[in-house]
């Protein structure tokens, strides 16, 4: 089995246990981004995967159909399921990505500053 495949299944079991909070979606999408910069057709497959489970079901369709060479009787109805999918559902309703903590953080202020603002600009309008 080879590390990607491995990587996949401890994630979507890690996933699938936790009933899918925030850490483990994040743990996904880091697992999608560092197979999306790998050239391997393995990860690519992989990552076809991925991206259906997380709801991504155009850029599964899309990828799929780029690394489709030899297709057998299951890829096909994989494909077709994802055209389908793809076409009623896009990427509209995927698992969105959880906010890292830098980036809570980032908008926890940014939010208290524009608080600040409007009381500000209320005051002033007084």
């Amino acid at each position: 089995m080879n590390p990607y495949l491995q990587e996949y299944i401890t994630q979507t079991r890690e996933y699938h246990a936790k009933d899918g909070n925030p850490s483990s979606v994040a743990a996904l999408y880091d697992l999608a981004d560092e197979l999306a910069k790998s050239d391997d057709l393995e990860a690519k497959k992989v990552l076809a995967d991925l991206y259906d489970q997380l709801g991504l079901y155009t850029s599964a369709y899309s990828l799929l159909t780029e690394i489709l060479d030899k297709p057998d009787r299951k890829q096909l109805k994989k494909l077709s399921r994802l055209q389908e999918m793809s076409q009623s559902h896009g990427d509209r309703f995927a698992l969105s990505r959880p906010l890292r903590k830098e980036e809570k953080k980032r908008r926890s202020k940014d939010r208290s500053y524009y608080s600040l603002c409007h009381i500000l600009s209320i005051i002033q309008t007084l």
